[in-house]
């Protein structure tokens, strides 16, 4: 019989506590501007706990990396003078993300329920 494994995250949340930043600011970026990072760390959470067990570094899925730029530059459109087209469009492209990731690929066990 083979050996069960179970993976628990547990958040927790403070409503007292911030996090520091590195100008001792509650919040040295702007909510549209953290909410790429916000979201791509919420979907590394969900990918970990579909994944529990897997062995080694796992990229981050490319298609939900598309789908958080792509949402992200939709609600702040003016990011685009920022990082450019080009770079922007970049993100369409799962191969092009996949290359700029680290880590295995997960065979696409996870990007098959996203």
């Amino acid at each position: 019989m083979g050996t069960e494994h179970e993976c628990v995250i547990r958040l927790g949340c403070d409503a007292f506590s911030y996090p520091v930043n590195f100008d001792l600011s509650r919040e040295s970026v702007p909510w549209k501007d953290i909410q790429v990072t916000r979201s791509l760390l919420l979907g590394g959470l969900a990918q970990a706990s579909v994944l529990a067990g897997a062995p080694g570094y796992i990229k981050l899925s490319s298609k939900l990396q598309r789908f958080v730029v792509q949402d992200w530059i939709h609600e702040v459109p003016e990011r685009r003078a920022t990082y450019g087209d080009a770079l922007i469009e970049q993100f369409n492209d799962l191969n092009w993300i996949s290359e700029h990731s680290g880590g295995r690929e997960d065979n696409g066990v996870f990007d098959s329920i996203f």
